[in-house]
């Protein structure tokens, strides 16, 4: 996707996403939220209140999440998944990318996730003879990436669930099994 240099976005106003159940301001130059997302660029450039106000509502969802996605937008973000809790972060900026329909930051945060099992596959047998643990992955983090999959990456998240299978023991193969048997 071609997107415009950055320098040109950082000069336009400000809007403020106002995040989570606290109504947290986060302020975000306009231009480059509208360049990145059609999603945003409807509701900011459009006839709607949030266009005439310069404020959008994302009450839904989480500060970590958002703070990720600001982070992507001007370039800043870290793609080391490093704690359980950051794979959650992750997984729901998956989750949010997919429903505003931004794909290139849906591919960033899924390479991340197949990255971060890698990483674990490779501590587990750094790790075998020390019979230390692995931290795990909930089966809950995975339901949750695979209900943020869009139709067509079957194959990259095929992968990201044979990573899992392979680096978390804790995860049941009949539970990736109803995942896995429409997608692979």
């Amino acid at each position: 996707m071609g997107f415009k240099p950055l320098t040109e976005l950082l000069i336009d106003q400000i809007v403020i996403l106002v995040v989570g159940r606290d109504l947290k301001p986060y302020h975000v130059h306009r231009d480059l939220i509208c360049d990145r997302s059609a999603h945003f660029r409807a509701a900011l450039e459009g006839q709607f209140h949030e266009a005439q106000t310069g404020r959008l509502e994302l009450r839904d969802d989480e500060e970590a999440t958002i703070e990720l996605f600001i982070r992507w937008l001007y370039g800043s973000i870290n793609r080391s998944i490093l704690t359980l809790k950051e794979l959650h972060h992750y997984v729901s900026l998956m989750c949010f990318a997919r429903r505003i329909l931004l794909t290139e930051l849906h591919n960033d945060c899924m390479d991340s996730i197949r990255q971060h099992f890698r990483l674990q596959a490779q501590q587990k047998q750094q790790m075998e003879d020390d019979e230390s643990e692995v931290e795990r992955v909930s089966v809950q983090d995975v339901a949750m990436a695979y209900a943020a999959l869009p139709e067509l990456p079957h194959l990259r998240f095929c992968l990201c669930l044979e990573k899992a299978r392979q680096v978390n023991d804790d995860i049941q193969e009949g539970m990736l099994g109803w995942m896995s048997a429409d997608l692979c």
